[in-house]
Protein backbone atom coordinates (compact mmCIF):
# COMPACT_ATOMS: atom_id res chain seq x y z
CA UNK A 1 0.00 0.00 0.00
CA UNK A 2 1.30 3.45 -0.88
CA UNK A 3 1.90 6.16 1.59
CA UNK A 4 0.14 9.19 1.58
CA UNK A 5 2.53 11.63 0.27
CA UNK A 6 1.48 14.93 -2.08
CA UNK A 7 5.00 15.70 -3.58
CA UNK A 8 4.11 14.02 -6.98
CA UNK A 9 2.00 14.51 -9.25
CA UNK A 10 1.07 10.86 -9.59
CA UNK A 11 0.47 8.33 -6.92
CA UNK A 12 0.50 4.81 -6.92
CA UNK A 13 -1.87 2.52 -4.32
CA UNK A 14 -0.79 -1.35 -4.75
CA UNK A 15 -3.83 -3.37 -3.78
CA UNK A 16 -3.76 -6.48 -2.23
CA UNK A 17 -4.73 -8.44 1.06
CA UNK A 18 -5.78 -6.40 3.62
CA UNK A 19 -9.57 -4.93 3.71
CA UNK A 20 -11.24 -2.39 1.40
CA UNK A 21 -10.81 0.05 4.23
CA UNK A 22 -7.50 0.43 4.54
CA UNK A 23 -7.20 1.32 0.81
CA UNK A 24 -9.91 3.65 1.26
CA UNK A 25 -7.84 5.40 4.52
CA UNK A 26 -5.15 5.73 1.99
CA UNK A 27 -6.84 7.19 -0.94
CA UNK A 28 -9.02 9.84 0.51
CA UNK A 29 -5.59 12.64 1.31
CA UNK A 30 -4.54 11.99 -1.99
CA UNK A 31 -7.82 12.94 -3.33
CA UNK A 32 -7.99 16.23 -1.26
CA UNK A 33 -4.26 17.01 -2.01
CA UNK A 34 -4.09 19.75 -4.47
CA UNK A 35 -0.11 18.45 -5.29
CA UNK A 36 -1.83 15.12 -6.62
CA UNK A 37 -3.16 14.79 -10.32
CA UNK A 38 -3.66 11.57 -10.80
CA UNK A 39 -3.83 8.26 -8.54
CA UNK A 40 -2.84 4.29 -9.94
CA UNK A 41 -4.51 1.74 -8.03
CA UNK A 42 -2.45 -1.59 -9.21
CA UNK A 43 -3.58 -4.54 -8.19
CA UNK A 44 -2.24 -8.60 -9.40
CA UNK A 45 -4.59 -11.87 -9.61
CA UNK A 46 -7.04 -11.97 -6.56
CA UNK A 47 -6.85 -8.37 -5.76
CA UNK A 48 -8.18 -7.16 -8.72
CA UNK A 49 -11.87 -7.40 -8.08
CA UNK A 50 -10.63 -5.29 -4.85
CA UNK A 51 -8.94 -2.62 -7.01
CA UNK A 52 -12.11 -2.30 -9.34
CA UNK A 53 -13.91 -1.93 -5.92
CA UNK A 54 -11.89 0.60 -4.84
CA UNK A 55 -12.01 2.79 -7.99
CA UNK A 56 -15.94 2.61 -7.99
CA UNK A 57 -16.66 3.58 -4.15
CA UNK A 58 -13.96 6.61 -4.43
CA UNK A 59 -15.75 7.68 -8.05
CA UNK A 60 -19.21 7.15 -7.46
CA UNK A 61 -19.30 7.57 -3.99
CA UNK A 62 -17.13 9.74 -2.21
CA UNK A 63 -15.54 11.98 -4.50
CA UNK A 64 -18.75 11.95 -7.12
CA UNK A 65 -17.40 14.85 -9.96
CA UNK A 66 -14.35 15.15 -8.43
CA UNK A 67 -12.48 12.19 -9.78
CA UNK A 68 -13.19 10.27 -13.57
CA UNK A 69 -11.66 7.30 -15.25
CA UNK A 70 -8.41 8.15 -17.13
CA UNK A 71 -7.43 4.73 -18.25
CA UNK A 72 -7.62 1.16 -17.85
CA UNK A 73 -4.41 -1.45 -18.43
CA UNK A 74 -4.95 -4.97 -18.11
CA UNK A 75 -2.15 -7.80 -18.89
CA UNK A 76 -0.24 -10.88 -17.59
CA UNK A 77 3.17 -10.02 -15.10
CA UNK A 78 5.87 -13.20 -15.39
CA UNK A 79 6.72 -14.31 -12.44
CA UNK A 80 9.37 -17.56 -10.78
CA UNK A 81 7.71 -18.30 -7.52
CA UNK A 82 10.17 -19.96 -4.84
CA UNK A 83 9.89 -23.49 -6.12
CA UNK A 84 11.20 -22.15 -9.76
CA UNK A 85 8.03 -22.50 -11.83
CA UNK A 86 7.03 -19.36 -14.22
CA UNK A 87 4.27 -18.35 -12.64
CA UNK A 88 1.36 -15.88 -15.13
CA UNK A 89 -0.31 -13.19 -13.29
CA UNK A 90 -3.10 -11.12 -14.41
CA UNK A 91 -2.60 -7.45 -13.78
CA UNK A 92 -4.80 -4.08 -13.87
CA UNK A 93 -3.76 -0.79 -13.30
CA UNK A 94 -6.60 1.77 -13.18
CA UNK A 95 -5.41 5.68 -13.34
CA UNK A 96 -8.07 8.50 -12.13
CA UNK A 97 -7.81 11.62 -12.52
CA UNK A 98 -8.66 14.35 -10.86
CA UNK A 99 -11.60 16.61 -12.76
CA UNK A 100 -11.14 20.21 -12.82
Amino acid sequence: MAIATAREPTQVIFVGRKPLSSYLATVVPLVVSPDVKEIKIVARGRGISRAVDLALIIMERWFKGKLRLKNVDIGTTILKNPEGRIDRVSEIVITLEKTG
